[in-house]
């Protein structure tokens, strides 16, 4: 084996290990990051969501009809409830996330009275504060860092970018390695045969 050809197998071998490599860092901050800004948002909303479920039982309303008002979709597009968005797709209604009204205290849901939730559900309730108190808490069945089908598809497309994008960096890199180690052994070369 030549002294070129020692050097070309040495540049693909680094650059096969740098790609894969930065390949797997990159994708596992990008899933995490992602899952991040899902979970937040999705926090984000039933905090907006509560607030909202306040403002109503502030204005005279029953916990049964601010849960019927959540279970319409209309206070929380994308997490809650199965209004007119989720109706037209039966399939997809049925794996969308309800949001559940509970006791602060006991974990038991205000509205029906069932039984109460697992400590950790009433924990990470998010508060319905209403005149500084604490009245409910909002508690969406499904984990805000579970990601759903859409959410898995951008996911996917991230990551076929990233793998592309490193195909033709690897690629691009690997031509220009080659030419730059062609000009640094021929003159290697010419010396050898003139020896």
């Amino acid at each position: 084996m030549n002294l070129s050809t020692k050097v070309l197998a040495t540049l693909v071998l680094t650059l096969v290990v740098a790609l894969l490599s930065a390949g797997l860092l990159i994708g596992r901050t990008v899933d995490a990051t992602y899952r991040s800004y899902v979970t937040d948002y999705r926090r984000g909303q039933l905090r907006h969501a509560a607030a909202q479920a306040a403002q109503l039982e502030a204005a005279g309303s029953s916990w049964a009809e601010i849960q019927a008002w959540l279970n319409s979709g209309l206070g929380i597009s994308g997490l809650g409830g199965r209004g007119p968005r989720w109706q037209r797709d039966e399939a997809m209604a049925d794996s969308m996330p309800a949001l559940i009204i509970i006791d602060p205290v006991s974990g038991a849901t205000l509205v029906d009275g069932g039984p109460p939730l697992p400590p950790a559900a009433i924990e990470n309730a998010t508060p319905i504060i209403i005149d500084g108190e604490i009245r409910g808490g909002l508690v969406s069945t499904m984990p805000l860092d579970m990601i759903g089908g859409a959410e898995q598809a951008v996911l996917d497309q991230i990551n076929r970018a990233i793998g592309l994008s490193a195909l033709i960096s690897g690629g691009v890199a690997l031509l220009l390695g080659a030419l730059l180690i062609g000009s640094i052994l021929r003159p290697l070369r010419r010396l050898e045969a003139g020896v």
